[in-house]
């Protein structure tokens, strides 16, 4: 059961980060990234949620997601289509370690708010700084402007 919450979470905080969001059902135009997700310069483990909010809501931009493998790799989809790739734009990095043993991070207490007072996703377990857990607070931005089979994103570790 907790496998399954690890890969259903991300479509969870996909889908929260969508409301509002047009789609339809039609397939946004993507280009392919996948990489790797390290912390402190080290490959990062597996089940981390890693998702690109857009950097602006009226962009039209769609979120896209991934989860970590073992080795850190990552391959994203975007929007509720889970289209594969990301479309092209300007994103805020949003990374949130869901890979305890325990299906514990999902416990209310362990939740972050929104300013509107809905649940935005669990909090980090602690191995990756806070300020990454949420698109309000996190510092780390990157432009997709074309296919990347060697993206990294490299989270500062605390």
């Amino acid at each position: 059961m907790i496998k399954t919450a690890k890969f259903i979470l991300p479509l969870v905080i996909l889908s929260l980060s969508m409301s509002g969001c047009g789609g339809g059902g039609k397939r946004p135009s993507t280009v392919k990234i996948t990489g790797v997700l390290k912390i402190g310069g080290a490959a990062a483990g597996e089940g981390i949620s890693v998702t690109l909010s857009p950097k602006s809501p009226d962009s039209g931009l769609q979120s896209a997601s991934a989860t970590t493998a073992a080795d850190g790799k990552i391959t994203f989809f975007t929007g509720q289509t889970a289209t594969d790739g990301v479309m092209p734009g300007k994103y805020v990095v949003v990374v949130v370690d869901t890979s305890s043993d325990s299906a514990d991070y999902m416990d209310a207490d362990k939740m972050e708010e929104g300013t509107d007072g809905q649940s935005t996703g669990p909090k980090s377990s602690g191995k990756i700084p806070e300020r990454f857990g949420s698109n309000k607070t996190s510092d780390y931005e990157v432009t997709i402007d074309k296919a990347d089979s060697n993206f990294e994103i490299n989270i500062p570790a605390e």
